[in-house]
């Protein structure tokens, strides 16, 4: 006759098993889903051209090629920093590798004056 001990054993411990997973197998699962969301149109917009600024080694500036002096920069950016966040245009700064740093913070603070920071970007021409 077979030892029938490890088989009850095995039978007792399934039986445990379901019943302890059968209640949470009645309650629903809730899980959390990503739920969409509406953009807007203003989303979808397109974006205005990129202000094109150079700036060369005898403190010249050019503004998307035409020149313009160092000084007025800080008045032609301050009409930017009324429009909201999306429609204001990125700058992109270009200078020559003999540019004095005095004439680059000063425009680089005329640019973070007029909220258009976050869109700068610096190339160097070397």
């Amino acid at each position: 006759m077979p030892n029938l001990t490890p088989l009850v054993d095995v039978m007792l411990v399934v039986l445990v098993v379901v019943v302890a997973t059968f209640p949470m197998l009645q309650r629903p699962l809730a899980l959390p889903l990503p739920q969409g969301t509406w953009c807007g149109p203003e989303a979808y917009a397109p974006h205005p051209p990129p202000i094109e600024l150079s700036l060369d080694a005898a403190n010249h500036l050019r503004w998307n090629g035409v020149a313009l002096p160092l000084g007025t920069v800080a008045a032609q950016l301050q009409a930017f920093s009324t429009l909201p966040a999306q429609q204001r245009p990125t700058v992109r700064l270009r200078t020559t590798g003999d540019t004095d740093y005095q004439a680059l913070a000063e425009v680089m603070v005329a640019v973070d004056n007029a909220g258009l920071m976050s869109g700068l970007g610096i190339d160097s021409d070397d």
